[in-house]
């Protein structure tokens, strides 16, 4: 008998375990509190000094989505610099007024656009983190 036919065929006894014992035991060991704990015995919490059955289980209530401000705010402003620079790349006249302009611009201008640039992101950041605190409700 080939190993497809012996995987593929019925076994003779529907009450006989699909795995062997010895397979059963691999997966718990003895080191598990599942595995040594019986129903008799009640789990202690012991920071708390309580047992599982005198601590009443509540379930969480359910929350509203939460808003991911940073990406929209970030996508926003990724999907402004990608139309911008698609405008500049698909007519000939903006590519060249472009070269054009970073092949004069100054070393001052340079540091004051890089400036300008760093305050825009922290802008936006600063966008993401108010629009955050305002939706969440703290103050």
């Amino acid at each position: 008998m080939s190993d497809t036919e012996a995987l593929s065929a019925e076994p003779t006894d529907p009450n006989a375990p699909l795995l062997p014992a010895a397979a059963d035991n691999a997966w718990t060991t003895a080191a598990t509190p599942a595995a040594t704990a019986t129903n008799d015995t009640p789990v202690t919490n012991a920071a708390l000094g309580t047992s599982a059955a005198n601590v009443p289980s509540a379930a969480p209530a359910p929350t509203a989505p939460r808003i991911r401000w940073a990406a929209i705010v970030w996508g926003l402003l990724f999907a402004g610099i990608a139309s911008a620079l698609l405008w500049v790349v698909t007519d000939v006249g903006n590519r060249d007024a472009a070269s054009i302009w970073l092949k004069t611009v100054s070393p001052a201008t340079l540091v004051l656009v890089i400036l300008l640039v760093v305050g825009g992101l922290l802008l936006v950041a600063g966008l993401a983190s108010l629009l955050r605190r305002i939706t969440s409700g703290r103050s």
